[in-house]
């Protein structure tokens, strides 16, 4: 810090944003915060603190970016504030409709759900039909297929019983193909899709499983937790290191 700056600092003259100013808007704070990390960027300079008039005027230009960081934050909620209430209107006005939560249920839902309830079991049953339907052309089909090759093996030397062996197995394939067309058709355009239910069976090796998956996740888990525990006063934790340490405030 140069003398001209220390001379500033032990006047310590009114910092920007004292009482008396008009009502703030977003360019008067947007200046304010401006001008005083200028004056920050002069009292940091790298220099250490050497008296307490510079200490007291390092502390002003600190708590006025404070307190002009807290003006711009009640600005922009102030300002905010419209679009966040048009919001929670919107969403109030179509909740009736559409919500889809574990306390509210829209009418589309309900309704949607309502006719999932008798269309499933409907479709369920269309679809073990064609299932059945595919299953049974596949064994007509093995069962062709199987009594042609049998034929052909027995008609050696019988070029009359070949050929008859020969078009049946033809037969056999074309219905092999129908067959395997109908197991398709079975599992496509049922109306029907497939959900998972998952449920924890093993805690232990569930976590093991996950924490395979994305250690990082868990690490910041644990981290979070510890910290917030370190905040509410422990000082010990296994498996973690806490530092007392002291900041300006």
């Amino acid at each position: 810090m140069t003398a001209a700056q220390k001379d500033a600092a032990q006047q310590a003259e009114p910092g920007i944003g004292h009482n008396g100013a008009p009502e703030d808007t977003f360019e008067t704070v947007k200046k304010k915060i401006e001008d005083l990390f200028e004056e920050a960027k002069n009292a940091c300079d790298g220099e250490s603190i050497d008296n307490q008039d510079i200490a007291d005027y390092v502390t002003k230009v600190h708590d006025d970016l404070h307190k002009a960081g807290k003006e711009a934050e009640d600005l922009r909620v102030k300002e905010k504030k419209p679009l966040d209430d048009k919001v929670k209107e919107i969403q109030e006005k179509y909740a009736p409709l559409l919500a889809d939560t574990k306390t509210k249920k829209g009418l589309v839902v309900l309704g949607k759900k309502a006719c999932q309830e008798l269309l499933t079991p409907w479709r369920e049953k269309l679809q073990r039909e064609k299932e059945a339907e595919a299953k049974r052309a596949a064994d007509l089909a093995a069962k062709e297929k199987a009594e042609a090759e049998a034929k052909i093996r027995d008609s050696r030397g019988n070029l009359e019983d070949r050929v008859v062996a020969e078009e049946q197995l033809a037969h056999a394939k074309s219905l092999e193909k129908t067959a395997k067309r109908w197991g398709r058709a079975a599992e496509t355009g049922t109306g029907l899709r497939t959900v998972c239910d998952v449920e924890i069976t093993d805690i232990g090796k569930a976590l093991d499983w996950a924490y395979a998956k994305a250690p990082e996740s868990f690490e910041e888990v644990a981290l979070n937790m510890a910290n917030a525990a370190a905040r509410a006063g422990t000082r010990e934790i296994d498996g973690f290191k806490i530092t007392e340490r002291k900041v300006a405030r």
